[in-house]
């Protein structure tokens, strides 16, 4: 049996962490031109099929799991979306997201990387989700807040309603 003496993990990214049946969960078709890096990423609908967004403006939902998930791994070791298949774009949910960046507070605002280097932050990738405000280089997620801190592997969660 695991002793937790700190903190629990806070779960797996992409995964919905409250309330299921509050959720709103639309099945989408991902785009084989544009496969999202990981789960827990927000997502944009170009010609019928899912992207990974790349604006905030372009957003249309969030990333999630479905149960039971069968999929491959990226190199950071966390669950990707498999090219062409059918995945689950959450409108409104509580999800475990991976923070990339800043420390996320109760009630705080999630931030989306939209430029790949520069700011405060150098390596991040467009997309990476993020707890602190970095000039041109991140843009604020509307609709989309941290529930507290992160875990140990750096996942949090975020309530998101569109």
């Amino acid at each position: 049996m695991t002793a937790f003496i700190t903190r629990m993990p806070a779960g797996f990214v992409g995964q919905i962490s409250r309330d299921p049946g509050a959720a709103v969960i639309e099945t989408e078709q991902l785009d084989a031109t544009s496969i999202p890096a990981a789960f827990g990423l927000f997502v944009k609908t170009v010609s019928g099929k899912l992207q990974q967004a790349d604006t905030v403006a372009s957003i249309t939902g969030l990333l999630v799991r479905g149960y039971p998930s069968q999929s491959t791994t990226n190199t950071a070791g966390a669950a990707a979306p498999v090219a062409s298949s059918m995945c689950n774009r959450a409108r409104k949910a509580y999800a475990t997201v991976l923070c990339a960046y800043g420390t996320p507070a109760k009630d705080g605002i999630v931030y989306m990387r939209v430029t790949a280097s520069g700011g405060t932050r150098t390596g991040g990738a467009v997309g990476d989700l993020e707890a602190t405000a970095d000039g041109a280089y991140n843009a604020a997620v509307t609709g989309a807040r941290w529930t507290g801190g992160v875990d140990s592997a750096g996942v949090a969660e975020i309530a998101y309603n569109m």
